[in-house]
């Protein structure tokens, strides 16, 4: 399996269950089904097996706006704590990913500054 994500509701909470390897061009559907969730969310990484530096970012993003992130395997929670700024406020993983131009524009004007 590649990627995979299934929206389940349960109660009034939304949770996006993430499976298989999640990568650039799956970074504006994760948005997507998050963007489209009534809040509260929740992200379960549980069978998440890896994500590329544009996924570990989106996720990131997610959380900062107030996705709640559960079931992380010990591999997929040192890729978010490994995700640092630079010095110009762009994380040292944005600058290895591809420019995806679906993407939301915050990430798509980090990919910009790192061509």
């Amino acid at each position: 399996m590649q990627f995979k994500a299934e929206v389940i509701q349960h109660g009034g909470t939304h949770t996006v269950q993430l499976a298989g390897r999640l990568q650039c061009e799956h970074t504006d559907e994760l948005i997507r089904l998050c963007e489209e969730s009534p809040t509260p969310i929740r992200l379960d990484l549980t069978d998440l097996v890896s994500a590329d530096p544009l996924g570990v970012e989106t996720l990131l993003l997610m959380q900062e706006r107030g996705a709640q992130l559960e079931g992380a395997s010990p591999y997929i929670v040192l890729q978010l704590e490994g995700v640092r700024p630079g010095p110009d406020g762009a994380s040292r993983a944005s600058r290895r990913c591809i420019t995806n131009p679906t993407l939301e524009p915050g990430i798509r004007e980090l990919n910009k500054e790192n061509q």
